[in-house]
């Protein structure tokens, strides 16, 4: 009797109804048709513990041997019967890490040599995504690029570049942490249509692999629920999904240790397509639910680097837990301590909004009462203290002190960084950045739309991919103490206005930061839709917000902000190159930076490796975002210049969110 497996096991999950067993695994289920008793015996034999002898001997006894041995190969063939010890390699955990440095690119031809001409013979190759540039001997690398793997006809193993796809995986892989220090991920991809022969031998090749892996002492995760991306006959991705291969070298047991408490948030990846056919723009990652006290928060981190985009979408997760849980505080009036600030400087409402009915907040009394959080004035190094809702979210407050509250804060101003003086640095960025987009909102005119000509060459190709996906495109030319560019971006065909902003010591960092937003709201207002909002007066939220500006009747209010003639040049500003001249700078101009430490305990990114400190800044004299109809600080005297002859009335819903 032949073995084909020494102790067979079942993959997957199998369902027998009657004489058909659906066998479900990532990314396929195969039906099998044949006698229920024999399927069911099949199912309590193969549990590994029995050898292939027996396994056939037991069943002989009712069925002829013959039968048994070409069903149980016929099983093994499709991938629905694996030997114990491959089975037990697809018990993984479902997050893993590696070490920094990059798998040299001779070990991973060599794992695909032994692996090749295996298990998969003919009908497979394999699709490498090269993640980090592999070191060759050669001296010149593996560079990061999607490649289809074929033997090659004088020995070992041929790899192609493919026209497109480098960095699918990043797209394609439900937990992209695990991506974070990896090397390179490889699938098999069938060289015809693929039958479930086939597909079985590329879960027994993958398996032949992460052999291959452990001898060769690689770092190895295999995740059955990648999806790969061929180009359809349209050009566009076909995703299916299959098993895939992760490779990386070993991370260090300190490593292991670190990622093992990075797994409290789930991650993975967002809207990144303009349209259903288009290539991914950039990438886009959704993280939480972050949840604390009465809140539940999501976070989405954007950017032309795969890597980057994953670190702000954890950063943004710590900055808004840090933001959502109150931390030490103090209870007394304005006038009970030297180190208050009247938060009037920071954030006022006009008597006309208190009048109003069901306006949410009360007018501040210097001798009511407060919560009061401790920060920092940077120039002088001062103690300060403001209320509680001027530092964290109102929901963080106890009920009590909510009904209380003088106004509400959102994230803008908080910042995460490896260090405090980054994130500060970071944190102020963020105010300038919303305090020059809403200057120009409130002046009610054009701001000065950038010729595109001038442009850095990847912001003309991001601003021509947004036009050839259907949109209006203007690059706005935001008037700051640090540089600040916009775009305004509206869609032909639908309903959907955006104006995203983007700061930046880096003019042309502040400007692809900017096209980062601007993709990302584009990506999701094609993938997600939402029903018009009925009113401006209902807008409570951010949701309401998008809601509002992908309305019919509201979406050409914006078109003033970018009406004017495209003549501006983007040329590098004459302002602050970095942080320490930006707290200067805002200090001359009246407006003192406040700083408040708001870091969670445990805060980290990269799986855990790099440790975070979260700020919170405050700087009286720049004109806070709000979020809401009727919520703008028209009590600022900065609003009140800002906004000139439309002061003392409600102000159009802004598109910023």
């Amino acid at each position: 009797m032949q073995e084909t497996i020494a102790y067979p096991t079942t993959q997957g999950q199998w369902h027998i109804r009657g004489g058909t067993l659906r066998c479900r695994q990532p990314g396929r289920a195969v039906t099998v048709q044949a006698p229920g008793p024999l399927l069911r015996a099949v199912q309590a034999l193969c549990d590994g513990h029995l050898g292939w002898r027996a396994v056939a001997a037991g069943l002989a006894v009712r069925w002829p041997a013959g039968a048994v041995v070409r069903f149980l190969t016929s099983l093994t063939q499709h991938g629905l019967l694996l030997d114990r010890q491959d089975a037990a390699l697809l018990q993984v955990p479902a997050h893993r890490t590696f070490g920094d440095r990059p798998l040299p690119a001779p070990q991973l031809r060599l794992l695909l040599e032994r692996t090749l001409a295996g298990v998969g013979g003919r009908s497979l190759r394999w699709q490498v995504d090269v993640l980090r540039c592999l070191p060759d001997p050669d001296g010149q690398g593996l560079p990061v690029e999607l490649y289809e793997v074929t033997q090659s006809p004088a020995g070992g193993v041929a790899m192609h570049r493919l026209s497109r796809g480098a960095g699918v995986s990043w797209h394609l892989l439900p937990d992209p942490r695990l991506l974070q220090f990896a090397s390179a991920v490889v699938l098999p991809r069938a060289a015809r249509p693929s039958t479930g022969e086939v597909q079985g031998r590329g879960i027994q090749s993958l398996c032949a692999a992460q052999r291959c892996a452990l001898e060769l002492g690689l770092g190895h995760a295999l995740h059955q629920v990648l999806a790969t991306a061929p180009a359809s006959r349209r050009g566009a991705p076909a995703v299916r999904p299959v098993a895939a291969l992760v490779l990386g070298v070993p991370c260090s047991p300190a490593e292991a240790a670190v990622q093992q408490v990075d797994n409290w948030l789930h991650l993975g990846a967002a809207p990144a397509r303009l349209h259903a056919d288009a290539a991914p723009c950039g990438f886009s990652f959704s993280a939480g639910p972050v949840r604390e006290g009465r809140l539940t928060l999501f976070t989405v981190g954007r950017s032309s680097d795969p890597r980057s985009a994953l670190r702000k979408a954890e950063a943004e997760a710590w900055e808004r837990l840090g933001w959502a849980r109150l931390g030490p505080t103090v209870e007394g009036t304005l006038h009970d301590f030297v180190a208050a600030r009247d938060p009037r400087t920071v954030v006022a409402y006009a008597d006309w909004q208190h009048r109003r009915p069901g306006f949410p907040f009360m007018p501040f009394d210097p001798r009511r009462l407060a919560l009061w959080c401790r920060g920092q004035d940077v120039a002088t190094g001062a103690a300060v203290l403001l209320p509680a809702e001027c530092v964290h979210a109102l929901d963080a407050l106890p009920a009590h002190w909510r009904r209380r509250s003088c106004t509400t804060t959102s994230t803008s101003g908080v910042a995460a960084g490896p260090d405090s003086a980054t994130a500060l640095a970071w944190a102020l960025l963020e105010l300038v950045e919303r305090d020059a987009f809403l200057r120009a909102w409130l002046a009610g005119k054009s701001a000065p739309v950038v010729s595109p000509a001038t442009l850095p060459g990847e912001a003309r190709r991001r601003l021509r991919a947004l036009q050839a996906a259907g949109h209006r495109v203007a690059v706005l030319r935001l008037p700051a103490p640090a540089p600040v560019y916009g775009v305004f971006v509206q869609a032909l065909q639908r309903p959907f206005t955006a104006v995203t902003a983007g700061a930046h010591f880096d003019p042309v960092q502040a400007l692809l930061k900017a096209f980062d937003e601007a993709e990302g709201r584009a990506a999701h207002a094609a993938a997600h839709p939402l029903p018009p909002l009925a009113s401006p007066r209902a807008v409570r939220s951010i949701g309401d917000l998008q809601r509002h500006w992908q309305s019919p009747g509201q979406v050409r209010q914006a078109d003033f902000l970018a009406a004017g003639p495209p003549t501006a040049a983007f040329a590098p500003p004459d302002t602050c190159h970095d942080g320490a001249t930006l707290i200067a700078a805002l200090a001359q101009a009246g407006c003192p930076a406040l700083a408040f430490d708001l870091t969670p305990a445990g805060a980290a990114i990269e799986q855990g490796r790099t440790p975070l400190r979260v700020v919170r800044a405050v700087v009286p004299g720049l004109l806070p975002l709000w979020f809401g109809h009727g919520l703008e600080p028209a009590g600022l005297p900065a609003f009140s210049a800002a906004a000139g002859s439309r002061a003392g009335r409600p102000v159009p819903i802004h598109p910023f969110a």
